[in-house]
C-alpha cells in the first residue's frame, strides 16, 4: 500500500524489536529497533521520553526530501 518505485520505507520505534514484532508483522514493513533513541534523536522526533509519529523522506545519498511531524497514524 505504501510502496513507491525508487523508495524504501523502514518504521522506526523506540521499543525493542521483540516488542514491535505483532506491529511490523501486520504492516509488512521493515522495523528499525532504536531503544538508545540514537537515530530518533539525531531526526529530532523525540520529546524525552516520548516519540513524535513522523515521517521523513530522504533521496539516495541522504538528503532530507521531506519531513513532516507530527502525523496521525492515518497520514
Amino acid at each position: 500500500e505504501f510502496a513507491l518505485p525508487d523508495y524504501d520505507i523502514y518504521g522506526v520505534s523506540a521499543d525493542s524489536s521483540a516488542a514491535q514484532s505483532k506491529w511490523q508483522t501486520k504492516k509488512q514493513l521493515p522495523l528499525i529497533s532504536d531503544p538508545k533513541r540514537s537515530l530518533i534523536g539525531v531526526l529530532e522526533a523525540g520529546d524525552g521520553n516520548k516519540m513524535k509519529c513522523s515521517h521523513f523522506v530522504f533521496e539516495k545519498g541522504g538528503k532530507l526530501l521531506d519531513q513532516r511531524m507530527p502525523v496521525k497514524p492515518v497520514d
